[in-house]
């Protein structure tokens, strides 16, 4: 796990586990994963597992911090059940987070990554502006219909040079994704004593204008032995996450959800991406443009900004009652 950039615990696991699958919810950043054990266990209801960090039953393992985790156990069979009841019907993950060692010496550890998406070599093309005049006409004269515009209409979209405008929309709403991250990691123990501190910061730029991505966590982790009868310890996870995209659609709304890369590959080259004073490319004949709206207005415009803040964790205390006894 430590060895892989990852930006999210459910990712370092996938392709790592027979039987388990994971699917990225969307190419958004900080969409998160879905994962199935055993596979599809019911259409309409829950189905994904049910986690245990450091012994606390949670609904999400998407909000500690990947290199906080010392391992992961999946357990796909029914033996679960005897321990976690209906809980473990899609099957259990079982996290456990780092913790300092007895008489080990204080390690300061500190990983950063710089992670940068581009498009690839299949980039799709798009018509240029002479090119789609020619099959747009061409579609007009194959159903019999006279072009609701005339050559003369078509002036306006023309520079000093009689060259029509050619707008790449895809280049417009797309750059490319920048992931940061950032970890350090104070741990260590004596006699009596073991902690295990971490501080984290995760930045997602993706693919799309104005979708992103933060997330910060702080861990705390500690155990201690008073006397050969009591100890006690901790386990504590802070977190706080920020994202910004396309709302989620799903169902029969989702065909109707805005989406700008659609938009981008559907709207002519001829229309304007940006006026001169910096607002949104206005329609100049509808005719022609159909009335569709810049693609960027609905990555900008129609956007879900959520925010989340939590603390996962315990606090224990052992009685070593006698021999073989603890409570």
């Amino acid at each position: 796990i430590e060895k892989t950039a990852v930006s999210d615990p459910m990712q370092a696991l996938q392709g790592k586990a027979a039987g388990v699958n994971i699917i990225s919810n969307s190419g958004q950043p900080g969409s998160g994963y879905s994962i199935q054990i055993r596979g599809i266990q019911s259409i309409s209801a829950r189905i994904n597992p049910t986690y245990v960090i450091d012994g606390v039953i949670s609904d999400n393992m998407g909000n500690i911090n990947t290199n906080d985790i010392e391992s992961i156990s999946v357990l796909k069979d029914g033996a679960s059940s005897s321990i976690y009841g209906t809980r473990a019907a899609n099957g259990v993950v079982l996290i456990t987070t780092k913790r300092g060692g007895k008489n080990e010496a204080p390690v300061i550890t500190f990983n950063t990554y710089l992670g940068i998406q581009t498009t690839s070599n299949r980039k799709l093309t798009l018509l240029t502006s002479d090119q789609w005049i020619k099959l747009d006409n061409e579609s007009y004269v194959n159903d019999g219909l006279t072009r609701p515009y005339t050559d003369a209409d078509l002036e306006i979209y023309k520079d000093a040079n009689g060259n029509y405008r050619n707008t790449d929309w895809l280049d417009v709403i797309m750059k490319n994704g920048v992931t940061k991250y950032y970890d350090l990691s104070v741990k260590g123990g004596s006699e009596k004593s073991n902690y295990f501190t971490s501080v984290n910061y995760l930045d997602q730029k993706g693919r799309i204008i104005a979708q992103k991505a933060n997330k910060l966590n702080f861990r705390f982790n500690s155990d201690h032995k008073i006397n050969k009868f009591i100890e006690f310890g901790n386990t504590m996870n802070i977190y706080a996450t920020s994202n910004s995209g396309l709302p989620d659609f799903n169902g029969l709304n989702a065909s109707y959800a805005p989406n700008p890369y659609l938009q981008a590959v559907r709207k002519i080259p001829l229309s304007k991406a940006w006026e001169s004073d910096g607002s949104y490319g206005r329609v100049e004949n509808q005719e022609i443009e159909y009335n569709w709206a810049p693609p960027q207005t609905l990555a900008q415009l129609y956007r879900r900004e959520a925010k989340s803040y939590g603390i996962i964790g315990n606090i224990y205390v052992k009685l070593n009652l006698a021999r073989g006894l603890t409570f």
